[in-house]
């Protein structure tokens, strides 16, 4: 029997608000659909371990991302510089295959998905496991090849509802 009471709505946009105060890199996360190249910009990536190479991403449960990662574990995460808002609101306003016209981009030979040639650096990755928490899937991921691209930007965040720099 199920005994969670419900949250109040308060809880829930305080929450909101409270988690917008915490900095995030943003990516584009990309794969091989039946249709050409799937990608979406995502800000859930967690480092989980140097040994093996491992990280973490989160994927909202239904989200075409997370049904085309069942057909196909393989992954590049691209790590976007801060003057790449516009690709990250591209991802997210349109994520599938048409976000990617006009994009510079090559599949990669080690996961079959695309590689920005802009991103600051990718991280290609092959899923190992799933987890189910909440309306989310937490997706664990072996990380089997990684790159950065000397000479880019710093990195592009997301903090308070706008996309940022990094000032150093």
């Amino acid at each position: 029997m199920d005994t969670t009471q419900p949250r109040p709505a308060t809880l829930t946009a305080h929450y909101r608000e409270t988690m917008r105060q915490f900095p995030t890199a943003v990516t584009v996360l990309t794969t091989a659909g039946p249709d050409g190249p799937h990608g979406m910009t995502a800000s859930s990536l967690t480092s989980v371990s140097l040994d093996p190479p491992t990280l973490l991403i989160s994927l909202q449960r239904g989200s075409r991302t997370r049904d085309l990662l069942e057909l196909d574990a393989h992954f590049t995460i691209n790590l976007l510089a801060e003057t790449q808002a516009d690709i990250a609101m591209r991802f997210a306003r349109k994520p599938g295959h048409g976000a990617f016209a006009g994009a510079a981009w090559q599949i990669s030979e080690t996961t079959g998905a695309a590689v920005l040639e802009t991103a600051t650096a990718h991280i290609d990755c092959r899923v190992s496991e799933r987890v189910e928490a909440a309306d989310h899937t937490l997706v664990l991921a072996e990380v089997m090849a990684a790159a950065t691209h000397a000479g880019r930007a710093g990195p592009l965040v997301h903090y308070n509802h706008d996309f940022r720099g990094v000032t150093c």
